[in-house]
């Protein structure tokens, strides 16, 4: 997905969520035990330093030479509700979240987190996929969410579980690309 952005013009940075907790390029296979992997992961952080990880990246692409102050965030999984935190900071435009996992239950690092009582404070513009038959994030349990986001562009993917980008990227790659094109013309009125 980052090169899909990239080779688009965007400037791209893919940082790494569990750095404090992994060895550096540590990949969490996908199959049961990496599910536990992930999760023990996931709750042994607190969710300030998901927070102050966000600022940090945002802080380090407003200074890249390369950068034209217009920031996005987009995310997978875990990382699609680290993505939805992300946008809440003003410097962020517009954010992709695939299947937000666990952003409606309130389970993501020690202690749980705030996100939907904080769903107010998000500015961006946003783009939600889901795969229907999502055993994980159970698209029909995030109705709530998606009442929340009056205004966001949300893209259920019939026929597919928890990675509708790989199981249907006929319909997931057009979607992002749309929401993109439309985020820049957004971007280029003046």
């Amino acid at each position: 997905m980052a090169a899909l952005i990239a080779g688009h013009g965007y400037l791209v940075a893919v940082p790494e969520i569990f750095h404090d907790l992994e060895a550096p390029g540590c990949v969490i296979a996908y199959d049961a035990a990496g599910a536990d992997k992930g999760n023990a992961d996931k709750s042994g952080r607190p969710v300030k330093a998901y927070d102050d990880d966000a600022r940090s990246v945002i802080r380090f692409l407003l200074s890249h030479p390369s950068c034209n102050g217009k920031l996005g965030s987009i995310g997978i999984c875990i990382g699609g509700h680290l993505s939805f935190r992300a946008s809440m900071n003003p410097e962020i435009l517009a954010g992709v979240c695939f299947y937000a996992t666990d952003i409606h239950k309130g389970r993501l690092g020690k202690g749980g987190d705030d996100t939907l009582a904080r769903v107010k404070e998000l500015k961006a513009e946003m783009l939600m996929i889901w795969g229907r038959q999502d055993p994980v994030a159970s698209f029909d349990e995030l109705e709530g969410v998606m009442a929340a986001l009056p205004r966001a562009a949300v893209v259920p993917v019939d026929s597919a579980a928890h990675l509708p980008h790989i199981e249907r990227p006929a319909v997931v790659g057009p979607a992002v690309l749309r929401f993109l094109v439309a985020i820049d013309l957004w971007l280029a009125v003046p």
